[in-house]
């Protein structure tokens, strides 16, 4: 047998084969041995073998990094091809996360309860809690009698039953017959400093404070109530399903599933009429309590006859959160689809109509791993100006929502740029502006609220806050749906869209319908209030709001706005008594929801004290006009 002269680089019979020689490429004709070495990459007589898994470079003799996820690397250059295990990034995951990032490919932001916000890279537990904080994730409160950082000291054995305040160890209330005001470790002579105007707000403020908690606090409050409360706020349902919410959304979407393209109908045709006049509401919530308000919501049906038939596709369902909540076939947002990329139309968002169709809304699921890419593409697709976020990333020492925006700088996905342009940080909330590029076209701009005060096990504490958010999305305005996202993108969202509809209901007719409204939304998306006691909160919130309906100023405004509070009106009482006034019983009748007697005194009593302290809010309003007027004209 004879062989040919192969071209460098070739050999074999036919010089088909390739030389993986690791310099000048010369191998013997016949059996393609190199003299110098294997290329980086292959190994064996021949050098015609790839590097067995886990193992690259010359002659294979070179392990990829223990940080390249399942030892997989590139036989060449040692890059990890099937990314980084979580903790680290880079081409050879070499690049630890910074200190306040942590997971997969470093996308996630430590709890925001950290120490300055740093957390361990590879599982997000908090390196140390802030004051008042414990757990690996720093999402626990001190246990009764407890304060301080890592929870490590005591309450003062003059506070009432050992309660203080987690954070500062301040007495909730002193044992009878002393003083326990407790001196801040922190304090220094600089608050001497203060202009005497900012004094004077701050001394108004303080004793408007102090005057609602002795008045509220004052009675026989025990531990065991505080406790009772405690736990009531801990142990209610969000986002997460229950076992019984799993069950009941799969029955759901099994019977949506298999009916096909019939027009849906309405269940509740032969429901009473459930419209409230505005100014009925509060005897309303006074007449039924939480247990009429809980059948009553277990009475909204699901809309029958529709279907999730793209949802539930084999190709779609790993884009679902939870494999029961998906998108209808009838509302859902279709995407752009662009075949090179391999990008499909489908995203778990649903259209939702606003009440008398002036508004429009996107229910979307808040983008996970997989789908944070389409999250962002729907973004840039809607021209979406407004997107309103209920949910924390991480609760519960759970990823509840993959951030789809930096801290600083600029982050790309899948080709759209987002970059961060200003941030308002408030005590319930945050207000960002985002900017949108993409090559070749007008960058876009968009405001992104983020409400951080809502529990994923529960409802917020008090609807105050919520409405204070709910109108700053209102004073916004836009001709394009507005994209309202939690974790599943039906409970918190749900609730959010509802409250919007039915303020527009009350400006336009003067009524308010929770069952109407809540049954109109669950037409567009499955689930939409998902839970009772969000059920129970939108009543809560709506009369909060009602309250508080064309009260909303701007600072340029309130002077003019105090002068005119200042009149009084037919009943002798100036308007600011009279706003204070029913302040102080919505405050009431929100808290006035135990059945013990003695308690329901106590807030009665609480209702026409606290009446009685109007003038001290007439004070502290007028001094907080003096002071914006002041600082207006320095500015």
């Amino acid at each position: 047998m004879s062989y040919s002269v192969c071209p460098i680089g070739y050999f074999g019979l036919d010089c088909t084969g390739r030389c993986n020689c690791e310099t000048d490429q010369k191998c013997f004709v016949a059996t393609g041995g190199c003299r110098s070495g294997c290329a980086t990459g292959y190994q064996g007589q021949g050098c015609s073998e790839d590097c067995h898994s886990g193992t690259w470079g010359i002659d294979c003799l070179q392990t990829c990094g223990t940080r390249c996820k399942n030892q997989n690397c590139h036989r060449s250059n040692g890059t990890c091809l099937d990314g980084c295990v979580d903790g680290y990034l880079g081409l050879t995951c070499s690049e630890e996360c910074r200190p306040n990032k942590f997971g997969p490919e470093c996308i996630f932001s430590c709890p925001t309860n950290c120490t300055d916000s740093r957390c361990n890279s590879t599982t997000g537990f908090c390196l140390l809690c802030k004051p008042g904080k414990i757990g690996n994730f720093c999402n626990q409160e001190c246990d009764d009698g407890l304060y301080g950082q890592n929870c490590s000291n005591n309450c003062s054995t003059l506070c009432e039953s050992r309660l203080c305040h987690p954070v500062s160890g301040g007495c909730y209330n002193c044992v009878q017959g002393t003083s326990c005001v407790l001196e801040s470790a922190g304090e220094t002579s600089s608050t001497a400093a203060i202009v005497p105007v900012v004094t004077l707000l701050i001394v108004s403020l303080v004793l408007v404070v102090l005057i609602i908690v002795w008045k509220r606090r004052r009675g026989s409050i025990n531990r065991k109530q505080i406790h009772e409360k405690k736990t009531f706020y801990k142990s209610n349902s969000d986002e997460v399903l229950t076992d019984e919410n799993k069950d009941r959304s799969e029955r759901v979407s099994k019977e949506l599933h298999d009916v096909n393209q019939h027009a849906y109908t309405n269940v509740a045709e032969e429901i009473e009429n459930t419209a409230i006049e505005i100014n009925h509401l509060r005897g309303y919530l006074q007449d039924h309590d939480s247990i009429f308000l809980k059948e009553q919501f277990q009475r909204i049906p699901q809309p029958v006859g529709v279907s999730m038939l793209v949802g539930l596709d084999e190709r779609n369902i790993k884009k679902n959160r939870y494999k029961n909540i998906c998108a209808y076939d009838h509302s859902r947002v279709h995407l752009n689809v662009n075949s090179d990329q391999q990008d499909s139309d489908y995203i778990n968002a649903s259209y939702v109509q606003g009440y008398g169709g002036k508004e429009k809304f996107i229910a979307a699921q808040g983008p996970t791993s997989v789908t944070v890419n389409d999250f962002v593409r729907m973004l840039w697709e809607q021209r979406v100006d407004t997107v309103v976020m209920l949910t924390n990333l991480t609760e519960e020492g759970k990823i509840k929502c993959v951030q789809y925006w930096p801290e600083e700088d600029a982050v790309e996905f899948n080709g759209i740029e987002v970059s961060l342009a200003v941030t308002r940080v408030f005590a319930d909330y945050t207000i960002r502006k985002l900017e949108l590029n993409q090559s070749g076209s007008p960058s876009h701009t968009l405001t992104h609220y983020h409400y951080t005060s809502w529990p994923d096990k529960g409802v917020p504490t008090t609807p105050w806050s919520l409405v204070d958010f709910e109108q700053r999305v209102a004073a916004g305005v836009t001709s394009v749906p507005i994209v309202v996202h939690c974790s599943a993108g039906v409970g918190r969202t749900g609730t959010f869209i509802a409250l919007r509809n039915l303020m527009r209901e009350a400006e336009a007719t003067g009524r308010f319908d929770f069952f109407q409204t809540v049954l109109k939304l669950r037409q567009d998306r499955v689930l939409l209030v998902q839970t009772a006691e969000q059920y129970e909160l939108l009543h809560k919130a709506v009369l909060v709001a009602s309250v508080c309906m064309g009260r909303t100023i701007s600072s340029t405004c309130i002077t003019q706005r105090l002068a005119a509070l200042e009149k009084r009106n037919l009943t002798g009482k100036t308007g600011i008594e009279a706003e204070f006034d029913s302040v102080c019983e919505v405050v009431a009748q929100l808290s006035n929801k135990s059945t013990d007697d003695e308690n329901n005194v106590y807030e009665n009593n609480f209702v026409s004290n606290y009446s009685k302290d109007g003038i001290i809010f007439n004070i502290f309003f007028k001094t907080l006009s003096k002071v914006i007027n002041l600082y207006s004209s320095v500015l």
